[in-house]
């Protein structure tokens, strides 16, 4: 149970650690750099250490494509353009809608079967989200909204809705296919990522770095040796450079393989149930070093969505337990 949580503090720390990144560049740019390095990272390993599971169809472009797009593009330029306004717990508690999500459209596409049980948990933990929703800041006020739903909001919740629709489509292509997870994850980071960079160069205005007044202090105070020889500039982008070598390290690698490992040892059910410990996480840290204030909503929507997925995984917890 420990590893369990430590898992999802590691993962709720990326959320924070991806909200102070902001901080020094453009969202979209900021996905395309992340996204490109890791792609290349992961498909390096592959190559040279992993050979064996190094597999590629060409008539599998387009589902490929279409997966890069949802997983990568798509959900993460809609994450972090949310995350400009919200904070990092209200972020990574809205990515916790996925479970409920993924219900509805196996549900709906592939003829899942839903108990009343399960209904009832689902209907628990949608009313669950509405003190969230409603607690808006002015900031999240200043970038417009639909109805009583922030766009940030309503950005985040299309980025929960395309990643779980893109894992839905990986499930089937490593079930029909000898591609690997870890190979589809470094093709799809790849051509995702160099989309994102693609499309900053188009829309993004210039300069895509941005350099907030402590950034020269927090790089001479820590590493002075950076500015003394590449100057300002490079004192700089050195944060940049450790925030996204940082969630390269937390999110692309130790929490895509821990939970593999933990895969093995626990049910997915136990461990999504589990993850709803991230957004806790997540207030800490950005309370911790971002000095995020949480709001009362926050608790009442955890609360109340925690006691939802309860309800929702209430039998599977069970016969995990016998």
């Amino acid at each position: 149970m420990i590893l369990i949580l430590v898992l999802y503090m590691l993962l709720g720390l990326a959320f924070t650690i991806s909200k102070a990144a902001l901080e020094y560049a453009a969202p979209v740019f900021l996905v395309g750099i992340r996204m490109s390095l890791a792609g290349v990272l992961l498909l390096g390993y592959m190559y040279f250490f992993n050979r064996r599971n190094w597999y590629f169809n060409k008539r599998d472009i387009w589902l490929l494509v279409q997966i890069s797009f949802l997983s990568i593009y798509l959900s993460f330029i809609l994450e972090f353009w949310g995350l400009q306004y919200i904070s990092s717990s209200k972020d990574c508690f809205l990515f916790n809608l996925s479970p409920f999500v993924t219900a509805l459209l196996e549900w709906r596409f592939f003829g899942v079967c839903m108990t009343i049980k399960k209904w009832l948990g689902l209907l628990i933990g949608f009313v669950g989200f509405f003190p969230i929703l409603l607690k808006e800041t002015p900031l999240e006020e200043m970038a417009g909204s639909f109805l009583f739903i922030s766009l940030p909001e309503l950005a985040i919740l299309g980025s929960a809705i395309s990643a779980v629709y893109a894992w839905i489509l990986i499930k089937g292509l490593i079930q029909k296919e000898r591609y690997s997870p870890e190979m589809i994850n470094g093709i799809t980071m790849l051509w995702g990522g160099i989309a994102a960079l693609i499309t900053s160069w188009l829309v993004e205005k210039q300069p895509v770095l941005k350099f907030p007044p402590h950034a020269t202090e927090i790089s001479w105070a820590h590493l002075p040796f950076i500015g003394y020889i590449f100057g300002d500039l490079g004192a700089k982008i050195v944060p940049l450079a450790f925030y996204i070598l940082s969630l390269i390290l937390l999110a692309n690698v130790i929490f895509y393989n821990f939970y593999i490992y933990l895969l093995k040892k626990h049910s997915a059910t136990f461990l999504s149930f589990v993850g709803f410990s991230a957004p806790l996480f997540a207030a800490f840290f950005g309370w911790l070093f971002l000095n995020e204030p949480i709001s009362w909503a926050f608790f009442i929507s955890v609360f109340v969505v925690g006691f939802g997925l309860y309800i929702f995984y209430q039998d599977e917890l069970l016969s995990i337990q016998k």
